[in-house]
């Protein structure tokens, strides 16, 4: 599971709607929520198979994930959507990784679903309340489907200064299936630099580039109105854990699949509603494990550095 917020949930919303010709709103910039139905995305990752430091296993994966959202206007300054999330990880173990006792492959395919409430009420000109609650499913293929549930949310508050800048903070609480509970305050905020006249942005928290609802820190410089070049370190939240197969040696076992993507992309959008991000970059920091019932690191295991490459569809419907 990632961090929770999306991007359209940050993003503030103009005093009027805008005018029905000139061109867009620059790609980078803060966009206008558009009054639409909802908004769906599409976004697929291949990382390309890297060793498996201390082991002569090495892995690749595919990762595809989308997401349906319908909005629903209340008011003027109350939105609410009720998103689903799902993905499909598929993973390609060579030899042997290292992480169970009698060695072997741990898994060979991770699903993930979520379904959740999002609201963001505008109080004014400068504040916005952000929150979500969401249950979750996600589990290895052959694992049991009640075993994969989690539960949590994802609360906030945004302030804007003014069109150049905007600062927030996030807070993620979420349950794990090794019973725990995880907790991670995430900071956010976009800064219109002052030179080179707007052009560049420094953005934290949500990112135009990267698989799925990824957050990390990033700088866009966006050359024309509808187009913007990005590079990040995606910093992926709660990261992978999932539940292992029934059939796994560690009896209701956890895995876990964290990385820290280095990315560099482009986001084109020729509608306001409609826009495609390409990235490319390297994995690194990636480290792959097992945990046992109670959320004891059973074996764990560093992978070296991978290229990975992607891309993203997203639209109003």
């Amino acid at each position: 599971m990632t961090l929770a917020p999306q991007l359209a949930w940050s993003q503030p919303v103009p005093t009027a709607p805008p005018p029905a010709e000139g061109p867009p709103t620059a790609v980078g910039q803060p966009q206008p929520f558009p009054l639409v139905l909802g908004i769906f995305d599409l976004s697929g990752v291949q990382t390309f198979p890297a060793n498996v430091a201390g082991t002569s296993g090495s892995m690749g994966s595919t990762f595809v994930t989308g997401r349906i959202a319908p909005v629903f206007r209340v008011s003027s300054k109350l939105y609410l959507s009720v998103p689903l999330d799902g993905s499909v990880s598929f993973y390609d173990f060579r030899g042997d990784p290292g992480l169970l006792p009698g060695g072997g492959v741990p898994w060979d395919q991770v699903r993930t679903y979520a379904v959740g409430l999002q609201g963001r009420y505008r109080i004014d000109e400068h504040w916005v309340l952000l929150g979500e609650t969401n249950v979750a499913s996600a589990g290895a293929r052959g694992s049991a489907f009640d075993d994969t549930i989690s539960v949590g949310g994802t609360f906030g508050a945004r302030y804007q200064f003014g069109p150049e800048l905007s600062v927030g903070l996030l807070l993620t609480v979420q349950s794990r299936l090794a019973r725990s509970l995880f907790i991670l305050p995430v900071p956010t905020f976009e800064w219109v630099l002052p030179f080179d006249q707007g052009r560049w942005r420094l953005v934290g928290g949500g990112l135009r580039i990267g698989p799925g609802r990824t957050a990390g820190v990033g700088l866009a410089y966006s050359p024309v109105p509808q187009l913007s070049l990005h590079t990040g370190l995606v910093l992926v939240g709660l990261g992978r854990e999932f539940r292992l197969p029934t059939d796994s040696p560690i009896p209701n076992g956890v895995g876990r699949d964290s990385a820290l993507p280095l990315l560099a992309g482009v986001d084109w959008r020729p509608t306001r509603l409609l826009h495609f991000s390409l990235w490319g970059g390297v994995a690194v920091q990636r480290v792959i494990g097992v945990l046992d019932q109670n959320g004891n690191i059973v074996q764990e295991r560093d992978v070296n550095p991978a290229a990975l490459l992607g891309g993203t569809i997203a639209f109003g419907l």
